[in-house]
């Protein structure tokens, strides 16, 4: 198998496939372990020397070998635990050059966040980072703050503190941003609507505990794509004179106390799709009354009821 590129264990265990001989795969680029049972890589001889792809995540291993942190090629890293960063190579100040993904699912991290924080430092080519985890401490953004390859930013976890830093502390040239279960206390609008390369923001599963969220003038420059979705404290969504110049699809979702269309709507003049999914009746009432007069906007409502035909012959 010394042609191989791709080898998907994906869900196997050890006793449904033969034990891989991955020092004969030299030319192997892509290595999916997600979901197995495998301890440790699968490997009888040396990493292929040409890897780009490694995910591991679901899995129990709890230590890479050293040569993975020396991989000129490896482009794409996702894992289950941040103590995987605990490498020797990565304390001696050997950075993964050319790693442009990192995704880690850790719910189970017990304090590794200055851990995490440090390794961070290390990856300045980073172009996507996910973290999905219970807690994730605000000091991500200034470990990243310098990357300025970093486009597309997801954390998904409780921050810590519960407050977004300053703009100077983001990465400089952030295009896409997913906030999930920040738990934010303060308005992010008063700090995201300043990163002005932003083109795509989701807001999701009470990434803010705010019942307000406005947006003042100049905010948002660049921003093409909203979601806001279960944001279950949010009752008023206002949108003022000049925010928003580009926006052109907005998503609203389950958010369950929000019931009317939100403030200065109408200002957005770009807009092209409004969706809005899981939403109180009185919110859906009103944005079929606001659709009447804004016929140029595609407003799709999934599973819409048909209204009920009151008519004396009905």
């Amino acid at each position: 198998m010394e042609f191989l590129r791709v080898l998907e264990l994906d869900g196997f265990t050890k006793n449904n496939i033969p034990e891989p001989h991955i020092n004969d795969m030299t030319r192997l680029r892509y290595l999916g372990l997600r979901d197995t049972n495998f301890a440790m890589l699968p490997i009888s001889g040396g990493i292929p020397p040409h890897l780009q792809t490694l995910d591991i995540r679901g899995t129990s291993i709890t230590e890479l070998p050293s040569e993975v942190w020396t991989l000129t090629k490896l482009r794409h890293l996702y894992l289950s635990s941040v103590r995987l960063l605990n490498s020797q190579a990565l304390r001696s100040g050997i950075p993964l050059h050319n790693l442009q993904t990192l995704k880690i699912d850790d719910y189970y991290q017990n304090n590794r966040n200055s851990q995490l924080v440090g390794r961070l430092k290390l990856l300045s080519s980073l172009n996507t980072l996910t973290l999905r985890a219970n807690e994730i401490p605000q000091k991500v953004f200034t470990a990243t703050s310098t990357h300025a390859k970093l486009h597309k930013l997801k954390l998904d976890g409780t921050l810590q503190p519960d407050e977004l830093c300053g703009i100077e502390n983001f990465a400089p040239n952030i295009t896409e941003l997913t906030l999930s279960r920040s738990n934010l206390q303060g308005e992010p609008t008063q700090t995201l609507g300043q990163l002005k390369n932003l083109r795509i923001l989701k807001l999701r599963d009470d990434a803010c505990q705010c019942e307000n969220i406005s947006c003042s003038p100049g905010s948002f420059p660049n921003l093409s794509y909203l979601e806001l979705s279960n944001l279950c404290h949010l009752a008023l969504l206002n949108i003022e004179p000049g925010s928003f110049p580009n926006l052109m699809h907005l998503s609203i979702h389950r958010c369950d106390n929000l019931h009317a269309v939100p403030n200065g709507l109408n200002h957005i003049t770009t807009l092209q799709v409004l969706e809005c999914k899981e939403m109180p009746s009185s919110f859906v009432k009103e944005i079929n009354d606001w659709r009447r007069t804004n016929p140029a906007v595609r407003v799709i409502i999934p599973n819409r009821q048909p209204p009920q035909d009151l008519s004396p012959t009905a």
